[in-house]
């Protein structure tokens, strides 16, 4: 990945786009059905919890739609052939998607010691956003014609560190209940 935007990434990032509007219905239909489970079957503590972990993973979830929906504009922003490296990217965003795996399943097995786990994950995510800020600075500093590009990477980077954030939220949520 290093010099290139991957191929088809375009396609791709049009589909996160058009995917964020389905989200953010799902997001509210879920809530609705939540808040109608309360008010009909008025749940015992237990599953009142877990009524309200779910409209809270439902929000942390719509979230995270929304950061992978401003990487998808900054690919469409980006040329075909980026000047910068984009290995480190890959590796944050796979370490990324592990998390977010690992996060819904905590969430929806009630797995505590899967969710204990998230906030290390977490950690190394925080490492490669460090490691891109460095990166991208110098770059911007050695060469001023990747300002524009180097910006627009140090979103990506920002929006996949936060998706990581929300996914440590989920995951307290988990240990809440």
């Amino acid at each position: 990945l290093t010099g290139e935007v991957p191929a088809g990434a375009s396609v791709l990032a049009r589909a996160v786009i058009a995917a964020d509007q389905i989200i953010n219905q799902r997001r509210y239909q879920l809530e609705e059905a939540c808040l109608v489970s309360i008010a009909r079957q008025q749940p015992v503590a237990i599953d009142l919890r877990r009524l309200i972990a779910t409209m809270h993973a439902a929000g942390e979830l719509e979230r995270m739609g929304d950061h992978a929906e401003g990487i998808a504009h900054i690919v469409l922003k980006l040329d075909a052939a980026a000047q910068l490296p984009l290995s480190n990217f890959a590796r944050m965003a796979e370490a990324v998607r592990r998390m977010l795996r690992s996060s819904l399943y905590a969430f929806a097995y009630d797995d505590r010691q899967q969710a204990d786990r998230i906030p290390v994950l977490d950690d190394k995510i925080d490492e490669y956003y460090q490691q891109n800020m460095r990166n991208l600075l110098t770059y911007m500093l050695e060469d001023h014609a990747v300002v524009a590009e180097a910006t627009y990477l140090l979103w990506v980077s920002h929006n996949l560190e936060r998706i990581g954030d929300r996914c440590v939220n989920l995951s307290e949520r988990t240990l809440r209940r």
